[in-house]
């Protein structure tokens, strides 16, 4: 309002005024039950509390939530602004979550110190592109005649291939239909890379930013403890006594399936099949002891990692992996392709997939495989889920808790 135009310049913090006990404060006022049938008010700001003189209270909406502005001076106490909050569905859910919006606050900076102290570049990309990601079960949204995002993934390695060493974002991205507890249609990821690194650089990584964030959490014991490291072929042995030997014969996996009473179907492919039987008996059992770290994933899922040399014997492999913190499926790491030609024949399969799934088929990357053309070195990647890893440290289970909106 006019009358207010440089009313609040004088304006100190709560805590600033109880180490000086004169000047003005704002903020929230909100009643404190007590043996009073009326209570008692105290302001709030983001320093701290203040309960407030019978005199001024008196002047204020009664057992009511409010804004207001006091000030102590001299000649004693002055309201100097009040106004009553009409908590409605709007401000409501977000009063409630004041706190948890802060601790959340808290860990974005945490995270944000952590890569600046280590010499990373903090970088930013296009949202709107044209070309979001060639993954073939991530879809997005249309922005005119380009795309949303699902990652920053390409034009990062893009800042790599100019000569960024080490570079880290907090991009918002979206996935179209990724609607639950744990998904939302537009999230924060965290995603970070390194030249002259592989993966065993970037576990070291997310072993570090777990022992920085672990003041930070609910159980921070969890958060300062080894990262497990398991393979995927480990995993299905130790849990459904399953060797994989390949990524063709669909055989073993559907009589896996069967016996654990799952159907399937004649058209499931073999990845199919394998995320019938991990994300329903594996998944659920991962990183509650401690974080852990699934790598090896099978070649037929490589996306945009290396694959790893042939073994005789053995599942051909990528080099790639997930964590896993509380049952909650937090990272995606690769160590990059880096060979234009074999990215583009990947990208060249995923469009076949899409258009045989009767998806969006987006458009080759063209500067990004220039990118990989121009000779780019070894490097190494990984995407986390901000929100999700926000959510663990706090010990919650639904992203709802500790989203503003």
């Amino acid at each position: 309002m006019p009358q207010h135009i440089g009313s609040f310049k004088s304006r100190i913090s709560i805590a600033a005024f109880l180490r000086s006990g004169h000047g003005l404060v704002a903020g929230r006022v909100t009643w404190r039950k007590t043996g009073d049938a009326s209570g008692a008010a105290v302001l709030q700001d983001d320093s701290g509390s203040l309960p407030l003189p019978a005199a001024v209270a008196v002047q204020l909406p009664s057992a009511s939530p409010s804004w207001a502005a006091i000030r102590l001076d001299h000649d004693g106490w002055h309201l100097v602004y009040q106004a009553p909050i009409a908590v409605n569905e709007a401000t409501g859910p977000l009063f409630a979550k004041q706190a948890m919006l802060k601790r959340r606050g808290r860990i974005h900076q945490k995270v944000r110190r952590f890569f600046l102290n280590a010499d990373f570049l903090e970088c930013d990309t296009p949202v709107k592109v044209a070309c979001p990601g060639m993954e073939p079960y991530l879809d997005t949204f249309a922005a005119g005649d380009q795309w949303l995002r699902t990652s920053p993934e390409l034009h990062m390695k893009r800042l790599l291939a100019g000569g960024l060493e080490k570079v880290f974002q907090f991009a918002a991205s979206f996935r179209a239909g990724d609607i639950g507890r744990m998904h939302r249609e537009e999230f924060i990821m965290l995603e970070w890379y390194r030249l002259w690194a592989d993966l065993d650089r970037l576990q070291e990584d997310v072993q570090g930013l777990f022992a920085e964030l672990a003041e930070e959490a609910t159980d921070p014991a969890y958060f300062r403890r080894p990262i497990e490291v398991v393979t995927c072929a480990g995993l299905f042995e130790r849990y459904l006594d399953l060797p994989l030997r390949d990524h063709h014969n669909r055989d073993p996996l559907r009589a896996c399936l069967e016996a654990k009473g799952l159907p399937w179907s004649e058209e499931d492919d073999w990845d199919t099949l394998y995320f019938q039987l991990f994300l329903n008996f594996i998944e659920p059992r991962l990183g509650f002891e401690q974080p852990t770290l699934v790598t090896a994933y099978p070649a037929s899922q490589a996306a945009l990692a290396k694959k790893m040399p042939v073994v005789a014997g053995e599942m051909p492999a990528c080099y790639r992996f997930e964590i896993y913190v509380k049952g909650i499926e937090l990272a995606n790491a690769f160590y990059e392709v880096t060979d234009h030609g074999v990215q583009r024949a990947r990208f060249a399969a995923d469009q076949e997939e899409r258009r045989a799934l009767g998806k969006a088929v987006y458009p080759m990357d063209e500067a990004f495989l220039a990118a990989l053309a121009s000779g780019m070195p070894p490097a190494a990647g990984i995407a986390l889920g901000l929100d999700r890893l926000v959510l663990a440290l706090l010990g919650g289970d639904d992203l709802a808790t500790i989203l503003p909106f």
